[in-house]
């Protein structure tokens, strides 16, 4: 019996489970069912293909909002300014709830009803009040435009107050369906005759959790009055000002729950000039008709503690003590920053959102306007980052290791050093002593432990030579501006280019442009000025041959000198205003995005054959903001990030395009890149929403996708296998009197054709296409469900375990339900299986021992890449034991490896054999 934690409804349940039987001890020709992947749909980009985007982070981003769900403490929300994300396991595991496009500076939850959520949202277009009734996964446009400020009535959740930011003050009764106006307090000029606003914007909007028909609004802007309420719901009003001497500037309220006493009310409000610019937090005892200041320098966030309303959370502009608390009643401050962020973080954040559950289990949130989500266990007093966090990161650049596609850096914004994968986004691990601010990133083709990074806010460039453990500065020049692009000749790696965009300092004005270094960094020559450069090309058929990208009138230069001298290849008519991104194809053309110029309606993309320039496709208002081209298999097939489409794809050349968008609809696109190496990955950065990525050459079943919790435990940061695997066909049997199968793509001298043969033979499958075995691809979660339950003849249980991810309909529903009964499998998370997430070496070794009940060694079995302390030690030492295994290579596993379809076809046999 094991006990399944289930954490949302905070209980336990047991669930019974089958006893296995050894794999070992099966009969090898048992007739069994027969897998069935299917051929590969003609039409990939449709969103029945399967091919599915996933996130696979790095963790962090801007936090701009936080709600806990009354009725269910275990669900909470948290906006940033680029959509929703939902937690519904006490903030362990997080994804993403929809709008996207959307910055969220307030979120309300119903008291009543954990699923039901409204948002401010915030777009250039469409801003307003959106209301969700299933806990995020739909969304609809629910008030008047405008919308900058939300309270829920406590005591009656039909009861909705919306302050706009023209000053007007809105009631609905029915759950946000209709609207009444309430109040328009127009400001018009203030004490010196000047004219400021037409409008009072409402900043804020608080119902009293003692007296619902008593409403508190504070006002963002205006003159004297900051600070203004109703004591009978809304029919008449009163103002007050809250700072000394300037105009009030209040940004947030914050009340003691009902019953307590005394009741106190709190504003941040910077309408005070004896705290300079800075914000304060003023008290009132007397329901806002008088009040004091309590401190100064804070931020824009200021909570009670509902279970402890003596507690005044305030998050600050100190770089030492980014959050503190206040006890209004004895007036003693305490920090409480305890295991939050130390400089030079805080130097650039600081916390934007605080939220304390309260249901008394001490659990609070706090998210930094750029950075990570932290959680406590007591109240706010300590912080700590949980297991599983919001992928929302400002993803500045991103480089894929020139050999391994699943091995890739990232930096940016929301991160301020580098963060890495070794296993195409599963997990993520921090690249210690990484400059600060890193921008812009180059990895040397002939040695990917040599990098260079553009640090300090992207001024200053940085190198390592042992894969990024130590760092020094080779350009500490800061008067030119932040680095564009970087690229290092793929032959001889002391040359290198950097694009600097102009910098003004004063009356000064810097070019930006191309510079040059032939000595690895030491020095470098200004080859060519301009103001605005966007984009660096090589050319992989011609190492010389680069190519760069312009925003002034669009142009386009080449180089066929490794970056010494240019000329421009631009049309002669103003064809574009900006180059947004280059990329050179198999066949040396070029393919251009751009924007439009001056109303001229030529942006798109377009293709050089290296005579001409034609354009290809237009897709306005959308713009196109990168692109990527297919070399490694198919070379008609590009793929092009969009503003506001997320990916589209083209498969014949560029002359039509489809969505490619399946998990990414809707999203503002900034970077692309695809894997130089197979099995390719294509990599898609979004605005304010990390890294995204897909398999793009493997059939729709078996793409390899790279989010979410791994399978079975925390991945292993072991770097990834430099050799080729070892492991070969079973040492004992051979094909013996199975009849052969043949496949395209299986070699009849593969050190795994024999165990394939065999594995084929045995039922337990039959390819991934017609003709077809993908060898190379990467076995997914749920197809090792479908491999192990056909072996085992497992049975399917009776009572379902409902995974969401896993629909009913699957093909591998059935195996997985078995799996889990089984008890060879817990999943990936709280009811998750992560059916398409790619099995490892040191995870499939956990599958096998239990499905084999295979013991652990006396003598240990030395791998130097297999940590003693890991989750999976036991079982590779099992493994190995039983001889299903040898190992990757002398002394090595490979655990963090992702296991190829042929290598599981060996493992399997030796493991049927009797």
């Amino acid at each position: 019996m094991r006990s399944y934690s289930d954490r949302r409804h905070g209980r336990s349940t047991t669930r019974a489970s089958s006893t296995p039987r050894p794999l070992h001890r099966l009969m090898l020709l048992l007739v069994l069912p027969v897998l069935l992947l299917g051929t590969l749909p003609a039409n990939r980009a449709t969103s029945q293909d399967g091919a599915v985007w996933r996130s696979g982070g790095p963790d962090g981003g801007y936090v701009t909002s936080i709600a806990i769900a009354p009725s269910d403490p275990d669900v909470v929300y948290a906006g940033t300014v680029s959509g929703m994300y939902v937690s519904r396991d006490d903030g362990t595991s997080w994804s993403a709830a929809g709008l996207r496009e959307f910055a969220i500076p307030t979120v309300r939850v119903d008291p009543a009803d954990a699923d039901v959520v409204y948002v401010v949202a915030e777009e250039a277009t469409a801003s307003g009040l959106y209301r969700s009734t299933d806990g995020g996964a739909d969304w609809i446009r629910s008030g008047p435009a405008g919308a900058q400020a939300l309270d829920i009535d406590p005591s009656n959740p039909q009861v909705l107050w919306l302050g706009t930011d023209t000053g007007h003050l809105h009631r609905s009764t029915d759950h946000g369906e209709s609207w009444t106006l309430l109040l328009h307090k127009q400001y018009s000029s203030w004490s010196m005759g000047q004219t400021v606003w037409n409008d009072h914007p409402i900043t804020s909007v608080l119902v009293d959790p003692e007296d619902p028909g008593r409403v508190y609004l504070a006002l963002g802007r205006g003159d004297d009055d900051a600070f203004g309420w109703t004591e009978d719901g809304g029919s008449t009003w009163q103002f007050s000002r809250v700072g000394r001497l300037t105009p009030g500037q209040a940004r947030d309220l914050a009340v003691t729950p009902a019953g307590y006493a005394p009741q106190a009310l709190f504003i941040v409000s910077s309408g005070d000039s004896s705290v300079s610019y800075s914000d304060a937090v003023y008290r009132s005892l007397d329901q806002g008709g008088t009040w004091e200041m309590i401190a100064g320098q804070v931020g824009s966030t200021v909570v009670v503690d509902p279970t402890a309303p003596r507690r005044l959370l305030l998050g600050t502009t100190s770089t030492e003590q980014p959050l503190v608390v206040f006890d209004h009643t004895d007036g003693s401050w305490s920090d409480a920053s305890a295991g939050l962020p130390t400089p030079p973080f805080t130097t650039w954040a600081s916390p934007d959102a605080v939220a304390v559950s309260p249901d008394g289990s001490g659990v609070a949130y706090l998210g930094f306007q750029r950075g990570h989500l932290h959680r406590s266990q007591d109240g706010g007093r300590t912080w700590e980052l949980p297991p599983g966090g919001i992928h929302n990161a400002d993803v500045l650049d991103l480089a894929i290791s020139p050999t391994n596609p699943m091995a890739v850096l990232v930096s940016g914004g929301g991160l301020f050093g580098m963060h890495r994968t070794q296993n195409a986004g599963q997990s993520w691990s921090v690249v210690e002593g990484s400059p600060d601010h890193a921008g812009m990133i180059a990895i040397d083709p002939t040695n990917e432990a040599r990098m260079l990074v553009g640090a300090g806010l992207g001024s200053a460039l940085h190198r390592t030579e042992d894969g990024g453990n130590t760092w020094t500065g080779v350009d500490e020049q800061s008067l030119s501006g932040p680095f564009r692009d970087m690229w290092i000749h793929p032959e001889r790696p002391e040359i290198i280019l950097t694009l600097k965009d102009e910098r003004t300092s004063g009356s000064m004005i810097y070019y930006g442009g191309v510079r040059r270094s032939t000595d690895g960094g030491a020095s470098w020559t200004q080859v060519r000025n301009w103001w605005r450069p966007t984009v660096l090309a090589h050319d992989p058929s011609t190492p010389d041959v680069v190519y760069l990208g312009l925003a002034d009138l669009g142009y386009v230069e080449r180089s066929t000198d490794a970056g010494l001298t240019w000329s421009n290849i631009s049309p002669q008519e103003q064809w574009a205003g900006r180059v947004n991104d280059l990329v050179v194809g198999s066949d040396a053309s070029v393919y251009a995005a751009t924007t439009d110029h001056e109303g001229n309606q030529q942006g798109g993309i377009w293709r050089w054959d290296g005579a001409k320039w034609t354009r290809i496709a237009r897709f306005a208002p959308t713009v196109v903001t990168s692109l990527a081209i297919d070399r490694n298999t198919d070379p008609d097939t590009a793929y092009a990030g969009t503003n506001d489409q997320g990916v589209l794809v083209s498969r014949d050349g560029g002359a039509s395009w489809e969505a490619f968008d399946d998990g990414l609809e809707g999203t503002r696109v900034t970077r692309l890149e695809l894997s130089p190496t197979r099995p390719s990955m294509l990599y898609a950065t979004l605005h304010h929403g990390g890294v995204w990525s897909i398999g793009v050459d493997q059939p729709p079943s078996e793409v390899p996708p790279v989010n979410g919790p791994p399978a079975e435990e925390p991945p292993s940061e072991d770097p990834p296998s430099e050799e080729p695997p070892e492991d070969g066909p079973p040492q004992d049997g051979q094909p013996g009197d199975q009849s052969p199968v043949v496949f395209d793509d299986v070699a009849p001298d593969s050190v795994h054709a024999a165990s394939i043969g065999r594995l084929v033979a045995a039922g337990i499958t039959q390819g991934c296409a017609a003709d077809r075995f993908c060898p190379a691809d990467p076995v997914t979660r749920q197809q090792m469900a479908a491999f192990l339950t056909r072996a085992l003849d497992l049975p399917v249980p009776d009572e379902p375990i409902t995974f969401a991810d896993v629909a009913a309909d699957s093909t591998h529903h059935d195996a997985i339900q078995a799996l889990a009964a089984a008890e060879i499998t817990l999943g990936c998370g709280p009811d998750r299986f992560c059916p398409t997430d790619p099995v490892r070496r040191d995870q499939m070794a956990s599958f096998l021992t239990r499905a084999l009940d295979l013991p652990v060694p006396d003598e240990p079995v030395a791998f130097a890449d297999v940590a003693a302390d890991s989750t999976h030690h036991d079982a590779i030492q099992a493994l190995a034991a039983a001889e299903i295994t040898r190992g990757c290579g002398p002394g090595r596993f490979c655990p963090t490896d992702p296991v190829r379809r042929d290598q599981m076809a060996s493992f399997l046999i030796r493991a049927l054999d009797p």
